[in-house]
């Protein structure tokens, strides 16, 4: 097996752990659509503009999302579907198609390659039905489904699914489905649209992404404990107080630190130009904390990729220095 990694391969292995164009302003939808009859439609149900893409699709509410430079993913809440969206700018399509048919190391003693033949939609897009497989006895443990288009000459869209393998079929109707939605904005409409987020953001306040996570997280405490294996009775605290009246603590505490890392001041969320979502702690006095925040697959909140439980403010002995606690209505 030829050994190949290339970076638009990102399938994340959550299902395992839960589960055991014509040119850069033209629309790709328009110009390559799959024209496949779906016999049973995935429900996707809210059309939303992906910041970090420079795209609109439908996207189904329900579904956790996550973004970054690039990348858009999404999983169900059933645990049983992973999807993603990216720009990919380092590789042709004919390089992509060689990599997805020779096979593809993903690390972790795992690979993916294309089963059967790439499937052509249109002129300039193909979907490749895929396996992930572990390395050493090559054992099917995925079945996905992937669509490259080259539309635009400068890059290729990605749009994947992967899924448990008795769900390959669905899977690959729900790819279909999210591929054929994607509206790549023009250039005048992509400024147009960045402009006035920006614009909302400071005349009228958090946009839907921030508010989203603000409302889940607002009155609430952020808590991780770290085990200590050589002192079990003393494991590290790691906190965020979130108060309504709009201050906020972040405090790591455990025996071995002779002082606490703390960081209190003014809380919010804050979308960057990527996409990603910031929790964001401003100090009168000291720097400024920031942390990538998202949800966690769990029905928590992710920091920086590490699940937090989300609990009641002053759970675990909070700190009090966070100002008074009123609970939003």
């Amino acid at each position: 097996m030829k050994k190949i990694f290339f970076p638009f391969f990102f399938i994340c292995l959550s299902i395992l752990i839960f589960s055991c164009g014509s040119d850069d302003t033209s629309k790709s939808k328009n110009a390559t659509t799959a024209n496949t009859q779906a016999t049973k439609p995935a429900p996707f149900a809210k059309r939303i503009f992906i910041r970090s893409l420079g795209i609109r699709a439908d996207v189904m509410s329900d579904h956790i999302k996550s973004s970054s430079k690039d990348l858009f993913r999404l999983f169900s809440p059933d645990n049983n579907y992973e999807y993603y969206i990216k720009w990919e700018t380092g590789q042709t399509h004919v390089m992509m198609k060689g990599a997805m048919t020779a096979g593809v190391d993903m690390g972790n003693g795992m690979l993916t390659r294309a089963i059967g033949a790439p499937i052509p939609l249109g002129d300039k897009a193909e979907a490749f039905e895929f396996g992930v497989y572990e390395f050493k006895t090559e054992e099917l443990l995925f079945r996905g489904y992937e669509v490259h288009d080259w539309s635009d000459p400068k890059r290729v869209l990605v749009v994947s699914s992967m899924s448990l393998i008795n769900n390959a079929e669905e899977a690959k109707l729900r790819c279909e489905t999210l591929y054929n939605s994607i509206e790549v904005l023009k250039e005048e409409e992509l400024k147009t649209t960045l402009a006035k987020i920006e614009d909302d953001r400071f005349t009228i306040g958090r946009g839907e992404n921030e508010e989203e996570i603000y409302r889940k997280l607002v009155g609430k405490s952020l808590i991780r404990i770290i085990p200590d294996p050589a002192n079990p009775t003393t494991p590290t605290t790691q906190r965020f107080d979130l108060c309504a009246t709009g201050q906020g603590l972040y405090l790591l505490k455990s025996a071995s630190l002779p002082d606490e890392d703390r960081v209190q001041g003014f809380w919010d969320i804050y979308e960057t130009e990527n996409g990603e979502l910031l929790l964001i702690i401003s100090q009168t006095n000291g720097p400024e904390g920031k942390w990538a925040i998202g949800p966690h697959i769990s029905g928590n909140i992710a920091i920086g990729g590490i699940e937090f439980k989300v609990e009641p403010l002053g759970t675990m002995g909070g700190s009090v220095a966070c100002g008074e606690v009123n609970t939003p209505k």
